[in-house]
């Protein structure tokens, strides 16, 4: 049974009338004194006499029900009050009816009162959640005049304060709250990062044999220099051993990263894009004076320094265009590897057990969506309707929104099941409070 109101529910929201009408029956007709099952089906009838009806069943089954009464109170300033029996008419020799005095006024009729709530189609949920009153557009007919069309109210609520919008609005024009949401990266790793990674750990192997050559040329310096020159010259390798040690453990490192689709690899290769090309011309110097020495140390080559220079720009330029512009065209393409694109957030609640619903709000309110956590709490209390937790969560709620009668019947509800629990009679004098201030 709880599956089927649940069923009813959903399709109620999503705008299936006949299939929610046809569910929420089967609920009423296994479980009379059902009140959520009532509420819900009064919004997916069709006529003005079957929401009565209803909601009637509603009032009958929990005389303080908020909702029934304002549905009650909408359909009667929308379709007036329903008439009386009519009186029967006797004929003057059957029985003389005295003309009225005029100071006497007549009987009022009965009718009901209370708030308004929407209360056909989707006005059902807005009726849960305290939306704007719906709008009612006759439909005109040449013959007889048919049922109203009551038109849903505006889709897409603030999740946060719950004020109507639409789906191009970046910012909730009530709360100002951002709207967006950044969507989930795609599942594959894209081309371009697979390149980028692949790059990376090219550039780790490619720095461990330059640490290799380099010590190669140590070794092979100490053995054919002067002491004093070869001091020099040795204390610049072993620095240079160093650094392209520590560069290609980094780039391993960082390949690594980059293909498990790391945040931290992807900023920390933006960095080193961006030193490097700070530091090409630094290091063509460096590998111009660092060339020239072992050229000329060694003792073997002519021109020594035409030589250095020459291998120096090819060595820059190799470096530029592997560390430098090839990464930054695939570290752009890869971009959204990492990052997915700002898209309107929409969310979407689905039908679970009442624990759920009551962690899936705490969530919800944790991150300051507290329209959202109403809705989470009510599904929770329409599936344990005593339980002064959710009662309490889903009070607390409707004063965050403004909602200062529901969440006071909330409250009172609770504090019913349970009179003896402070926390509960605090929020409620706190409620009472901030409505004696406005």
């Amino acid at each position: 049974m709880i599956d089927l109101l649940q069923q009813g529910i959903v399709a109620a929201r999503s705008g299936k009338r006949e299939e929610a009408r046809a569910l929420l029956m089967q609920v009423v007709e296994g479980d009379e004194r059902n009140e959520q099952a009532w509420l819900w089906l009064a919004g997916v009838v069709d006529g003005p006499e079957d929401i009565r009806t209803c909601l009637q069943n509603v009032l009958d089954l929990n005389p303080a029900n908020l909702q029934a009464q304002q549905g009650l109170a909408w359909v009667d300033t929308r379709y007036a009050p329903p008439a009386l029996p009519p009186e029967r008419e006797f004929s003057a020799p059957e029985r003389e009816i005295p003309a009225p005095s005029p100071l006497v006024e007549p009987a009022p009729q009965r009718s009901y009162s209370g708030a308004t709530a929407k209360l056909a189609g989707e006005e059902i949920v807005a009726a849960v959640v305290d939306r704007a009153p719906p709008l009612v557009v006759p439909v005109a007919s040449k013959r007889a005049p048919v049922a109203p069309i009551i038109v849903p109210p505006p889709e897409h609520p603030c999740p946060y304060c719950g004020a109507p919008t639409m789906l191009k609005q970046q910012t909730c024009t009530q709360c100002h709250s951002n709207l967006m949401a950044r969507a989930t990266p795609p599942s594959k790793r894209s081309l371009a990062l697979t390149v980028l990674g692949f790059l990376w750990g090219i550039g780790g192997v490619l720095c461990l044999l330059v640490t290799v050559l380099i010590f190669f040329l140590f070794l092979l310096l100490r053995q054919s220099a002067p002491a004093r020159a070869a001091a020099s010259s040795t204390d610049a390798l072993l620095l240079a051993i160093a650094v392209t040690l520590a560069l290609g453990l980094i780039y391993f490192f960082l390949a690594r990263g980059l293909l498990a689709r790391r945040l931290w690899a992807y900023i920390m290769n933006i960095i080193l894009i961006v030193l490097n090309s700070f530091g090409m011309l630094n290091g063509g110097v460096a590998s111009t004076l660092l060339i020239g020495s072992l050229l000329a140390s060694l003792d073997r080559v002519r021109n020594a320094g035409a030589v250095a220079g020459t291998a120096s720009r090819i060595v820059v330029a190799v470096l530029g265009i592997a560390f430098v512009l090839l990464p930054s065209i695939l570290t752009i393409l890869s971009y959204r590897d990492f990052l997915g694109p700002m898209i309107r957030f929409q969310p979407v609640i689905e039908p679970a057990e009442h624990l759920a619903h009551y962690n899936n709000g705490i969530a919800c309110k944790n991150r300051g969506m507290w329209y959202m956590a109403a809705q989470e709490w009510e599904l929770a209390v329409s599936k344990k309707p005593y339980e002064p937790i959710y009662l309490h969560a889903l009070g607390l709620a409707y004063a965050q929104l403004k909602q200062s009668e529901k969440a006071r019947a909330m409250l009172d509800r609770a504090i019913q099941i349970e009179p003896e629990n402070a926390k509960l009679k605090e929020s409620r004098a706190l409620i009472d409070q901030k409505g004696a201030k406005k």
